[in-house]
């Protein structure tokens, strides 16, 4: 499933806190349409990363570059998650889309994982 977010009034004058809106209101809008159970710890983030990444590889131009640019933003949502729960990012992402690229879809960030 491939959700285009378009026409989003935003109140703020930046564009990074307009996308970070964006994301946040695609996640409700999802949930409330849906009424179902989203799997956190990024796993929602990093799915829709990865498959924005392949529809962008489908693209030419200016819109391949801001989808897969899109992509790579909603990666910061994890890595920040895994850094704030004093995780080393860089590995705790590429460990969390390497299990997506193997269909575990609902695998997130664990931050209570002692060891």
């Amino acid at each position: 499933m491939l959700v285009k977010v378009v026409g989003v009034v935003s109140k703020h004058e930046s564009s990074e806190d307009a996308g970070q809106e964006s994301v946040v209101m695609y996640i409700m809008i999802f949930f409330c349409t849906t009424r179902a159970l989203i799997a956190g710890g990024g796993a929602p983030e990093i799915e829709v990363s990865i498959r924005l990444a392949e529809h962008a590889r489908t693209l030419t131009g200016m819109e391949a570059y801001c989808v897969r640019a899109f992509a790579e933003a909603l990666e910061i949502i994890p890595y920040t998650l895994a850094e704030n729960a004093g995780l080393n990012p860089i590995a705790t992402v590429t460990e969390l889309r390497n299990r997506h690229a193997r269909n575990e879809t609902t695998t997130g960030i664990n931050v209570r994982k002692v060891g």
